[in-house]
């Protein structure tokens, strides 16, 4: 399992200590954040910005420079327009604009494999 609970331990060493091999075995460190992880962050940006009651320009924003993704000019201008209205105050056609919109920025990222053989099988 990944991650590391909040619980009590002897002491404050112990906890980085374990923290450093949680990360360790994940191939990650504090200096190199893997692909995988970066996809995971963006994936979970997301997933809880289209929950808010409201779009948030920000979330994008940031996930466009942790994955040094380029947004283009005419699409931040338009995402930044719709920063903070409700979702249930925009037109239909105006919401799923900016939802296609984000997802399609967002495609590379979020659709990224590691290392993904893929294999054909033949009916026998």
């Amino acid at each position: 399992m990944f991650g590391l609970e909040l619980r009590r331990k002897g002491n404050i060493g112990d906890l980085v200590r374990d923290a450093q091999s949680c990360l360790a075995a994940h191939g990650l460190s504090i200096h190199q954040i893997t692909p995988d992880m970066h996809r995971l962050a963006v994936a979970h940006s997301l997933q809880s910005m289209f929950a808010k009651p409201y779009f948030d320009v920000c979330t994008i924003r940031d996930c466009a420079t942790m994955v040094k993704l380029v947004v283009p000019k005419e699409t931040e201008d338009f995402l930044r327009a719709a920063h903070c209205i409700h979702w249930g105050e925009m037109e239909p056609e105006f919401r799923q604009a900016v939802t296609a919109m984000v997802m399609v920025l967002f495609k590379d990222v979020l659709t990224y494999e590691q290392d993904v053989q893929v294999v054909k099988v033949e009916p026998s």
